[in-house]
């Protein structure tokens, strides 16, 4: 009778590895990263809840003399507690339980008074080349210059029979974020970035990025 050759788990394992690492380091592997980020994040909150892809951090808040800490679980804030910004012995304590028992990164919360947002109608064809069209608008839209601010561009809708969109032009002054950085102390240094707060809703509604 004929034999039949099977595989174990471990044989497979090995078999796929090269091909697995290949592919992880790839490009391939990249573009597919962005591509189900971008894809997930349209999806509706309960959505990426039960996919888990929503992120998971926390954010904390300048307010009243008060650092006020929120755990941000997909998109939406729940208090943890407040420290006062004058006991440095307080804040080195929390500094140091938020690097061993904490994973989740740390943003610093803002309100939405504190930024500027503009709607601009553009070309359709601007999308492609969005942040570099709307970085030659700041100094049109603002009263500040490229250099003096963080700024990010956010779709808003898209018009395929004028060919037109709406896009959101959101502008952080870099002035605005040294202030509010200097009462977090020496939790500044452990911030991933920035998230903007909806005051009514107690949600983030969107991320500025400092780091480029």
């Amino acid at each position: 009778g004929s034999k039949r050759l099977t595989m174990t788990a471990n044989t497979k394992s090995n078999l796929l590895e090269p091909v697995r690492s290949a592919y992880q380091g790839s490009v391939l592997s990249a573009w597919w990263q962005l591509a189900r980020k971008e894809c997930l994040s349209l999806l509706p909150t309960s959505w990426q809840e039960l996919l888990g892809a929503a992120d998971r951090r926390v954010c904390i808040r300048h307010l009243d003399d008060q650092l006020h800490f929120y755990s941000a679980n997909y998109g939406r804030l729940s208090p943890l507690g407040s420290l006062p910004t004058d006991d440095e012995a307080l804040l080195n304590v929390c500094h140091a339980r938020l690097q061993q028992q904490s994973d989740a990164p740390c943003y610093l919360l803002l309100d939405s008074k504190q930024i500027l947002r503009r709607v601009l109608s553009l070309p359709l064809a601007a999308e492609n080349k969005l942040r570099d069209v709307v970085s030659f608008e700041i100094d049109r839209q603002t009263p500040f210059t490229q250099d003096q601010v963080y700024f990010e561009a956010r779709m808003l809708s898209r018009n395929l029979q004028t060919r037109q969109c709406q896009v959101e032009l959101i502008v952080l002054p870099k002035q605005t974020l040294e202030k509010s950085l200097k009462p977090l102390g020496i939790l500044a240094g452990d911030l991933s970035g920035v998230d903007v707060i909806d005051e009514a809703l107690l949600e983030r509604v969107f991320q500025i990025k400092t780091d480029r």
